[in-house]
């Protein structure tokens, strides 16, 4: 059992005032869901090799929030309303011009292995962290690279968010592997063959797909994964079955475009999206349409559209340009510079352009979602992320989650954890189980907030006790 406590120190460097704030924290399930098998996925080798010291790795990121965190173990991701004060990163200095991260000090800093005990003491000079600090968690060391967004933020070109903590060869979006025309990034599809992949079922061992017949019927096909089942008489890595298909009635208006659409799977209100258009863009007072189906039953309910934005929109040039989140459709414009807007499915005149954070132009297409914010990934491996309570998108330092210079990932939501996303990059290449390294491993509301201001310097350590 591991038991956390923090002490925050500050110091004005005008009037040589020092306060001294202390506080326990919570565990949270993070490293359990770190370690624990999904199915019959397992590299314990993998993570005994990549991941330790796990002191280091797997608790050496500091994450530092302006506002309290629900003190909930299951509670992984920092909700939206929080934004971040602060980080460190175990081993590193910041050498970069941005304020948000501090050092490592390794002077002070302790580990003793024979009392299981480890000591994090991280420094930020008069310029960092300035600001509230309400909440102190610890993190991956990966993680902790301002990973919720800062205006000044400095990409670091050796981060990258993802962790994978298994060896996964079992292809969910192989053509062969399913019997028919499979992926999930095809910029363009032949009715009644193609299937996008768009959740995993862990529980239920299982994949769900759709296929558009035509512009008025869709189908959804259920496929087994073999996470927890293997048959004797199957081939678990070259093959998918089908368990079940369903045909939907065929739709009241349909798909605009029965080819080429953008489409994602709401994990928080457990519903498929598809957006069509009679283009890849929609100009100003141009029509578009959002399909919703809700999982399970499999209901549908259509929202027809209209760019209510100054610009034309880009909704749908690939299967990933746009996303719907929280009763949100959110989408880039194509003037320069780029802009994101959010129109409210079911109500296009509620539209609000998403304000610019250290970024002279949006870039990159939405890769998932966590707990209010929206990922932005690019081919050229830049990162961002947008607040969805604040209306904010801003870089962050990170290279890339797990894309390459060329190619962006899908990111499949695994039903009913946030923690998982399957990812792969394309129909012909192979995926992988990952998830962010910018988890909270321990949550510590202060009882009283620091304010931190650009006349102190500050010192947190952070304890961390076997029991």
């Amino acid at each position: 059992m591991l038991k956390g406590h923090t002490i925050i120190e500050t110091n004005n460097v005008n009037t040589g005032a020092r306060e001294r704030f202390e506080d326990d924290n919570l565990i949270t399930n993070a490293l359990t869901k770190f370690f624990e098998p999904l199915g019959h996925l397992k590299s314990a080798d993998s993570l005994l090799s990549s991941q330790s010291p796990y002191y280091e790795n797997l608790l050496g990121g500091l994450l530092l929030f302006d506002g309290q965190i629900p003190e909930q173990k299951d509670l992984l991701f920092p909700p939206a309303s929080v934004n971040l004060t602060g980080c460190a990163v175990y081993g590193k200095q910041n050498d970069t011009t941005g304020k948000t991260r501090g050092s490592y000090n390794t002077t002070e800093s302790e580990v003793n292995l024979k009392d299981k005990y480890v000591k994090y003491v991280y420094d930020f000079a008069t310029s960092q962290a300035n600001g509230t600090v309400a909440s102190v968690c610890l993190t991956h060391k990966y993680g902790a690279y301002t990973p919720y967004g800062a205006a000044d933020a400095v990409q670091q070109n050796d981060v990258c968010y993802a962790m994978r903590p298994f060896y996964s060869t079992l292809h969910y979006v192989y053509p062969s592997y399913t019997g028919g025309s499979t992926g999930n990034q095809t910029s363009w599809c032949t009715d009644g063959t193609c299937e996008y992949l768009f959740l995993i079922d862990t529980a239920g061992d299982c994949a769900y797909y759709f296929k558009a017949n035509s512009k008025k019927s869709i189908s959804i096909v259920k496929r087994r994964t073999y996470l927890k089942s293997v048959s004797v008489f199957e081939r678990p890595s070259s093959e998918k079955p089908v368990i079940e298909q369903t045909t939907l009635p065929d739709l009241p208006n349909g798909l605009m475009n029965g080819s080429y659409f953008t489409y994602c799977f709401d994990n928080e209100t457990k519903a498929l999206y598809i957006v069509t258009t009679t283009d890849y863009y929609v100009a100003k007072g141009g029509a578009f349409r959002i399909t919703k189906i809700s999982f399970g039953d499999w209901a549908v309910t259509e929202y027809e559209c209209t760019n209510q934005t100054n610009e034309t929109i880009n909704v749908s040039s690939s299967h990933n340009s746009s996303i719907v989140y929280r009763g949100y459709l959110f989408v880039m414009g194509t003037s320069s510079p780029c802009y994101v807007y959010k129109i409210a499915v079911g109500n296009a005149a509620d539209v609000t352009k998403i304000r610019l954070l250290g970024m002279t132009t949006a870039q990159g297409y939405p890769a998932f979602t966590l707990n209010g914010r929206i990922f932005y990934e690019n081919n050229d491996r830049y990162l961002s992320v947008l607040n969805t309570l604040t209306n904010e998108i801003a870089p962050v330092e990170g290279k890339c989650f797990c894309g390459t210079y060329y190619y962006r990932a899908s990111y499949t939501p695994v039903l009913g954890d946030p923690f998982y996303f399957y990812y792969s990059f394309g129909a012909n290449t192979t995926g992988s189980f990952m998830f962010p390294a910018f988890y909270l491993a321990t949550i510590n509301d202060l009882t009283t907030p620091v304010t931190k201001t650009a006349d102190k310097t500050m010192k947190v350590t952070y304890i961390i006790q076997e029991q």
